[in-house]
C-alpha cells in the first residue's frame, strides 16, 4: 500500500510538472513603464504574462524567442500612441503571441524575416494592416479576430508555407457597407494554406498576385460580388474534395487576370 501511494504521488508530480513552464517572467504590474522593458529583460524562451489593463505603447520589438501572453483579448489591450508605427514587430524565430487586443497602429503585428511564429486568439482592430508577414515562412495565424483594418486583415508578402486557420476577417466600415480592406492579401507568396476562415464585408475577401500553390478550403467567403481577385497566380480551391462556402455565389465572385 505504501509503495502504491509513493507511485501515485510520483505520477501526480510528473503530471503537474507538464503544466509548469520552463521559464516564466513575472506578471506585468499595471504600473510597469513598458512592455518593451519586460521583453528586454527576459531571457530567450521566457513567458511574459501581461495583467489585465490598457497599455499605450507601440514599437514593441520582439527579437528573441518569447511567449507574450495576455489575460484574454477582452482584458489586455495595447493601443498605439501613433497610427504611423507598428504596434508589435517580430524579428525572431519561435515567438508566440496570445490573448491580446492590438489596435490603432500602422500594423497591429508585423512578422519580418521570421519563422515558426504563432499568433493565436488575439483581436487586431483598426490598424492600417492587421497582421503583416514580410519574407516570413512556416508561421501559424490561428483563431484571431481582425476587424476594420484599413488595408488588409492578413497580408503575406514574399512569405511561404504559412498556415492561416480559423480567423475572422471583417473589413466592415460603419460608414461604408462594402468594406474598406482586403481579407487575405498574398503577394509573391507560395504554398500557403488558408483554411476555415470567415471573410466578410471586405473590399476583396481574397487578393492573390504573382503567387503559386496557395490552397484555400473550408473558408466562408461572405462578401457580395467581386470578392476574390487572382492576378497571374495559381490557386487551389479544394483539398481532398473539401471546398469553400461562397454565400450567394455568382460569376462575379471570382475574377482572374493573366
Amino acid at each position: 500500500m505504501k509503495n502504491s501511494k509513493i507511485q501515485l504521488t510520483t505520477m501526480l508530480l510528473i503530471l503537474l510538472s507538464l503544466f509548469i513552464p520552463v521559464h516564466a517572467a513575472p506578471l506585468i504590474p499595471k504600473n510597469t513603464p513598458s512592455i518593451q522593458e519586460l521583453i528586454e529583460k527576459a531571457a530567450p524562451g521566457d513567458t511574459i504574462l501581461i495583467e489585465p489593463g490598457t497599455y499605450y505603447e507601440d514599437n514593441i520589438l520582439i527579437n528573441k524567442p518569447l511567449y507574450l501572453k495576455g489575460a484574454g483579448y477582452n482584458n489586455t489591450i495595447i493601443i498605439a500612441t501613433t497610427s504611423t508605427e507598428v504596434v508589435i514587430k517580430i524579428t525572431s524565430n519561435n515567438v508566440r503571441i496570445e490573448g491580446l487586443t492590438i489596435m490603432n497602429g500602422q500594423a497591429g503585428i508585423m512578422i519580418k524575416n521570421a519563422r515558426n511564429v504563432m499568433i493565436r486568439r488575439n483581436k487586431i482592430i483598426r490598424n492600417k494592416e492587421g497582421i503583416y508577414l514580410w519574407n516570413s515562412h512556416n508561421n501559424k495565424i490561428i483563431g484571431n479576430i481582425l476587424f476594420q483594418n484599413n488595408y488588409s486583415s492578413i497580408c503575406l508578402w514574399y512569405s511561404n508555407f504559412n498556415l492561416i486557420f480559423n480567423n475572422i476577417l471583417n473589413g466592415t466600415d460603419t460608414t461604408n457597407s462594402t468594406g474598406i480592406s482586403y481579407g487575405i492579401d498574398i503577394w509573391s507568396g507560395n504554398n500557403n494554406q488558408i483554411i476555415a476562415n470567415t471573410m466578410i464585408n471586405n473590399r476583396r475577401d481574397i487578393y492573390v498576385s504573382i503567387a503559386k500553390n496557395n490552397t484555400f478550403y473550408r473558408n466562408n467567403i461572405m462578401t457580395p460580388t467581386f470578392r476574390v481577385f487572382i492576378d497571374r497566380s495559381e490557386c487551389s480551391w479544394n483539398y481532398t474534395e473539401e471546398g469553400n462556402f461562397w454565400q450567394g455565389y455568382s460569376s462575379t465572385c471570382l475574377l482572374y487576370t493573366s
